[in-house]
């Protein structure tokens, strides 16, 4: 899982017990109470809490759906969305934190975006987390990548080794970037859903948005039926923008007001963004902030390159016309308003 390392135990940690450890963290209650003396909390103290801006309602909604699962012993779907950059990772990896301060057990699964992966990388990487903390290998009884008979068998095993390892402590299972996940994946968290796993776990999926597929339409009309927690990481206020731009610039003292207000426009509220245009206005000053960040550019040159020719067409007449763009304006610039709808 990215950014943890799993190893500290509560006695060192200076709350005295896991309960302290999550109350110390401003964990809600619920979280911290009737964990065993047992439970070990894998969180290496040396390496400070992931920074997390003007996400408080959002991180309260997991945690809550978190404490519904500990007290029902059941699992209980989450689903992080938003735009690229909006901070959905790293919406999970403080939650991950803060559960891990109270004995959970996180285990990070991460679709990838190149292709020729594993279509069933994001489970074996859940599972490889799982067994480094001592939970034994699932029994082999086919991949998720088979026919569907042996698919349904896979599914059904996973799930009972999903209970097996809820048995031994709370589990925070993530799978990231679900707007790229392969179909084995999808219907794998569908049959974990459905197979109404026994024990705490808490499943968050994240993802895009804006690039929902239509494989991932139908894991998320799947999920709706279980009554997931839904969170939305929308645009940043001009407050978080500017607590965001301190901590990049690793400033006690405020940002002059005029430029965090020209960072929050132009990001649209967007963390990468913002923080982007903080670095550049650090290295640069006020006067560069009307330039595009280099990081920026290259993430915004890597997803157009994806794009279709056509697409790209239209993206590049679109540029022109400005921020706000008028459909029946680029249509008629482009004199082709099929390729516009389908762009």
């Amino acid at each position: 899982m990215p950014g943890f390392a799993w190893e500290a135990a509560a006695a060192g940690s200076g709350f005295g017990s896991v309960a302290g450890l999550g109350v110390g963290l401003g964990l809600r209650p619920g979280l911290a109470l009737g964990l065993d003396a047992g439970f070990e909390v894998r969180l290496d103290f040396g390496s400070a809490a992931p920074a997390l801006f003007g996400r408080a309602r959002e991180l309260d909604l997991l945690e809550r759906a978190a404490e519904t699962a500990w007290r029902c012993g059941r699992l209980v779907p989450a689903l992080i969305s938003g735009d690229a950059g909006a901070g959905k990772t790293a919406l999970a990896e403080v939650l991950a934190y803060r559960l891990g301060a109270c004995g959970w057990t996180p285990a990070w699964g991460r679709s990838p975006e190149h292709e020729g992966a594993s279509a069933g990388r994001p489970w074996s990487r859940v599972v490889a987390a799982l067994t480094a903390v001592g939970v034994p290998e699932p029994a082999a009884v086919g991949g998720i990548e088979g026919s569907a008979t042996t698919r349904f068998g896979a599914h059904r095993a996973a799930a009972a080794y999903v209970t097996g390892a809820a048995g031994r402590g709370p589990l925070l299972l993530v799978f990231d970037d679900l707007h790229r996940a392969g179909e084995e994946t999808l219907a794998l968290l569908t049959a974990l859903v459905a197979e109404a796993v026994a024990g705490p776990v808490l499943l968050v999926g994240t993802y895009r948005a804006s690039e929902v597929t239509p494989e991932l339409t139908g894991l998320l009309a799947e999920f709706a039926r279980a009554d997931p927690t839904r969170v939305y990481a929308g645009a940043l206020s001009e407050e978080a923008t500017a607590e965001l731009v301190r901590n990049t610039l690793m400033r006690d003292e405020d940002v002059e007001a005029t430029a965090v207000r020209v960072i929050h426009r132009r990001s649209a509220g967007n963390p990468f963004f913002a923080r982007e245009l903080a670095r550049l206005y650090e290295s640069e000053g006020s006067a560069a902030l009307a330039a595009v960040p280099t990081g920026a550019r290259d993430v915004i040159r890597h997803r157009v390159a994806r794009l279709p020719e056509s697409a790209r067409t239209v993206l590049r007449r679109a540029a022109v016309l400005g921020r706000d763009i008028d459909l029946d304006v680029l249509i008629s610039a482009l004199d082709d308003e099929e390729l516009v709808l389908d762009a």
